[in-house]
């Protein structure tokens, strides 16, 4: 399948992106390698951006604008929202796309 990549961006997640994340996560093929529980429902898929997607480290992988995966990273060092994080440093990238991509 060829992508135009010029179509792929990185976005902050929605819980609007629900549906579109549900694709991803509720799929075991994408999540049987990972430490996710894979999703059946709408309902966790809605926890699991809750919890999970809407954070400042973790953005939605899109194409067209639809959420496909997620890419996130992990900081060694402490991490608080509100104060000067030149301190902290990426630890590990991690990402998760549709098994189709």
């Amino acid at each position: 399948m060829a992508i135009d990549l010029s179509k792929i961006s990185e976005l902050p997640f929605k819980l609007s992106d629900v549906d579109d994340v549900l694709l991803w996560v509720g799929d075991d093929k994408v999540s049987q390698y990972t430490r996710l529980e894979t999703c059946g429902s709408r309902l966790e898929a809605l926890t699991f951006v809750k919890d999970e997607c809407v954070h400042p480290l973790r953005r939605s992988i899109c194409l067209d604008d639809r959420s496909i995966g997620i890419v996130g990273g992990q900081l060694l060092g402490a991490w608080d929202s509100h104060q000067d994080t030149k301190d902290c440093f990426c630890q590990q990238m991690k990402f998760l796309l549709l098994f189709n991509y």
